[in-house]
């Protein structure tokens, strides 16, 4: 008697486990690849990346970047390029009249940056 309720215990359990399963894996909607950002959130990472080479006052191609480059107001955002595993993300700064190129991977590091938005080494 006690076989038969453990018996029956763990194959109820079991359905349990194999009905729940299916309500979590299903394809009535598409999934972002693991860590990978969104256009959005790969321009907020760039802008994130202009903010820390402004305040550790790195230079990009021998020139320091001023406050400018961070602000909304003069500085517009957009994604120039879009490649396997990267965004090269445009910085145009009216105020100055040039533009700022981010290298970042599809994760939000940034790889590289210049004002002529050619990187040379980048795989296509």
């Amino acid at each position: 008697m006690k076989n038969k309720f453990l018996n029956t215990a763990l194959a109820f359990s079991i359905i349990g486990l194999l009905v729940g399963a299916n309500v979590y894996a299903h394809g009535d909607h598409k999934h972002e690849e693991a860590g990978k950002l969104g256009k959005k959130e790969a321009i907020s990472a760039a802008a994130k990346g202009v903010a820390s080479i402004i305040s550790k006052k790195e230079k990009i191609e021998g020139v320091e970047l001023d406050a400018t480059w961070n602000d909304k107001a003069v500085t517009s955002r957009a994604i120039k390029k879009e490649g396997s595993g990267y965004y090269i993300i445009r910085f145009t700064n009216q105020k100055l009249n040039k533009n700022l190129f981010i290298l970042l991977s599809d994760d939000g590091e940034v790889f590289d940056a210049n004002f002529s938005g050619v990187f040379k080494d980048l795989k296509e």
